[in-house]
């Protein structure tokens, strides 16, 4: 017979598995309620201003000050910090899904993150969602683009570019940031970039560390196959972003802007219709959520025309000048940290010789090295 904890665990997990393991303190924005978890409209309107506001590009802690200083109440009276904003803004519990079991404890009653020891339960339309999925999801990618930005740029020394490789290579398991380590053997010491999430916890992803020489090796061949076919890549891509018609794009972002104003105009009329007594609160809240959703797509439709319009045009300049410096140079054989950093905005590993090469005019190129024995035996393809 099983022990009291084993049918105790058996329990809970059958409840993951049907969807009816009851959470007892739900995020912000929720309430249990004869264990279903119930929106909580103050608190949910909160929830979807934050999103907002990072769908405009503001950080965590932008995003915290504005709430402090709105004397918004966090929950169970904490301050607002960048943590609890992020810790949000990543919680997909907001798009009405929910995953059992992110963490387990073992034995020795210690709690660990779940990567992948345990079985996860995702339940979707668990309960009623205050985000759509295409805003949660918009809201990621944002994230992780000003991430990635951020990592570079940062003043932080955490990362300051050190090296030439610094803040711009990531792990194709994970996509956490690799970290540049020296080795040393009999014959001379070499330089290898390994993942950070691998580091900390070898379970959680399997890329192996990477030698540096593989990569300075692929980006010298990336450049060589520019070279012999320019004519088929570089030309017909700068000639796609020239045909690019910016003017109806242009036109679009000035008719979303005049929609928004004119939606935000008509919340504040209801606000102060509100606060007027002139509505019910049912009313109120079915209006203000239709509103804020309809002023949400207009947002990202806008946010995403704007990146395109400036996009292209940063592409094709970033594209005119690659075209020029492979057709001035001979073939490429000597690794060189400026020729890097000018055309290439980071590096997605997927193996110790596979490469994605994202380039700053808008092009992503694989490269694979052979792998020998020796850094010095590599051949190129």
């Amino acid at each position: 017979s099983r022990s009291i904890s084993e049918n105790s665990m058996w329990s809970i997990q059958k409840r993951f598995e049907n969807g009816s393991y009851v959470i007892s303190s739900p995020s912000y924005g929720y309430k249990n309620e004869n264990g279903k978890m119930i929106i909580v409209p103050k608190e949910a309107e909160v929830i979807k201003d934050i999103f907002g506001m990072a769908l405009l590009g503001k950080g965590g802690h932008v995003i915290a000050n504005e709430l402090t200083a709105k004397k918004i109440p966090a929950k169970r009276g904490a301050k607002w910090s960048s943590t609890t904003v992020n810790a949000i803004l990543t919680n997909k519990t907001y798009t009405g899904d929910v995953i059992f079991q992110k963490t387990f404890t073992d034995d020795n009653f210690n709690r660990h993150k779940n990567c992948g020891e345990k079985k996860q339960y995702v339940i979707e339309n668990h309960h009623e969602a205050i985000i759509s999925h295409e805003t949660f999801n918009l809201v990621h990618d944002l994230r992780q683009k000003r991430k990635l930005k951020l990592n570079i740029t940062s003043g932080s020394n955490k990362y300051l570019a050190r090296y030439v490789f610094s803040g711009k290579l990531y792990c194709g398991n994970c996509h956490s940031r690799l970290k540049k380590h020296d080795r040393h053997k009999k014959d001379g010491a070499y330089t290898v970039w390994c993942c950070t999430k691998h580091i900390r916890e070898i379970k959680c992803c399997p890329m192996k560390a990477v030698k540096e020489e593989y990569v300075k090796l692929a980006f010298l061949q990336m450049l060589n196959k520019f070279k012999a076919t320019n004519a088929q890549i570089l030309t017909p891509f700068i000639k796609s972003l020239r045909n690019v018609n910016n003017k109806d794009g242009l036109n679009k972002v000035i008719e979303l802007e005049g929609k928004i104003a004119k939606l935000q105009e008509q919340e504040q009329v209801l606000s102060k219709l509100f606060a007027g007594g002139y509505i019910e609160m049912d009313s109120y809240y079915l209006e203000s959520n239709q509103l804020k959703t309809e002023i949400d797509t207009c947002l990202k439709e806008k946010l995403q025309l704007s990146n395109s319009l400036n996009g292209n045009l940063t592409h094709l300049n970033e594209a005119q000048k690659l075209q020029r410096f492979v057709s001035v140079t001979e073939a490429f054989s000597e690794f060189k940290d400026e020729d890097f950093l000018d055309f290439v905005d980071d590096v997605v590993v997927k193996s110790r010789t596979e490469f994605i090469f994202r380039l700053k005019c808008g092009l992503e190129l694989e490269e694979e090295v052979k792998e020998t024995w020796h850094t010095s035996h590599m051949v190129t393809e």
